[in-house]
């Protein structure tokens, strides 16, 4: 029986990855108590914050393992930490230029 193209692109797996540490979580251990946390939150830069070293080498240490997969699309949320981890973890891989990325 031959599958209709629905049930074809349903025959995938799904991938997640959380993205790298940040600046924020950085802070969260830095911060002396957790009322100098909370009002750190509300900084601009603080709210939506980039990856940390550790962040990005973390993700530059999965390019290995993503460059074997065989990527159809990526998903990823509208966080400047989320597209730095993308980035980072797409950096080598054969297809980057080729697999969609929809922000969601």
């Amino acid at each position: 029986m031959e599958q209709s193209q629905n049930e074809a692109q349903n025959d995938g797996e799904l991938f997640i990855i959380r993205h790298g540490t940040s600046i924020h979580n950085s802070a969260q251990h830095l911060a002396k108590s957790r009322d100098e946390y909370e009002r750190l939150r509300f900084i601009p830069d603080f709210m939506d914050p980039c990856l940390n070293e550790d962040g990005i080498a973390g993700a530059i240490a999965k390019q290995g393992e993503i460059n074997q997969m065989d990527l159809g699309i990526i998903y990823v949320s509208p966080f400047l930490r989320t597209f730095e981890t993308t980035q980072y973890i797409l950096e080598s891989h054969p297809k980057r230029g080729d697999i969609p990325i929809v922000v969601h």
